[in-house]
């Protein structure tokens, strides 16, 4: 009876953390992989896409780089990813690129970069949506190489893009900046 309580009393207390999990993540909407249509885009490599989906990534701090056109399943894909990681209990934290860029701007202008910073290397996997919807100004792209360069081998990153990586230098106004994204990104990840 003791060993079957306590065995309630621990799936309960998962089940709990899952949620607290989920709910942190902050995803703008529940997708998963099993909902994914693989018929529509025909060249979305669907064994790598199932393998990430195994986690195996998070674990050796590497990260993954979505990059297509509109309308593919880029943000579906990394979303779905992002909860399967939840739900085996990883810290994940979701964020569009232009939000994360404004919270630290407001982080700059209150003087507590420091902290925004360490809130957006804690997560064990972190995911920056649609970079490059828009351009972003130079000091703009200095705080998405400062989260990228603090999470470094030393936390997983699903980025989601439609912009080719030949063309992130106008993205980010300064080439510099964007070579130095990219190579933190491409070292360990798969695109």
């Amino acid at each position: 009876f003791l060993k079957r309580f306590l065995s309630q009393e621990a799936s309960a207390k998962f089940e709990r953390q899952v949620g607290t999990r989920v709910a942190q993540a902050r995803f703008p909407f529940i997708k998963t992989l099993e909902q994914f249509d693989w018929n529509a885009p025909n060249f979305i490599p669907r064994a790598k896409i199932l393998a990430a989906g195994e986690l195996g990534f998070i674990e050796k701090n590497e990260g993954l780089v979505f990059i297509a056109p509109h309308g593919l399943g880029k943000s579906h894909l990394a979303i779905a990813i992002g909860y399967r990681a939840a739900l085996a209990g990883v810290r994940v934290y979701w964020t569009r690129a232009v939000d994360m860029v404004n919270h630290l701007n407001a982080a700059r202008a209150d003087h507590s970069t420091k902290k925004a910073l360490r809130f957006y290397s804690k997560p064990a996997l972190l995911i920056i949506d649609e970079l490059g919807r828009v351009s972003i100004d130079q000091k703009d792209g200095e705080h998405i190489f400062n989260v990228i360069d603090a999470r470094y081998e030393r936390g997983s990153t699903i980025l989601t893009t439609n912009r080719a990586f030949r063309d992130w230098g106008k993205v980010f106004q300064d080439e510099v900046c964007a070579r130095g994204i990219i190579d933190r990104l491409i070292h360990h990840s798969d695109v």
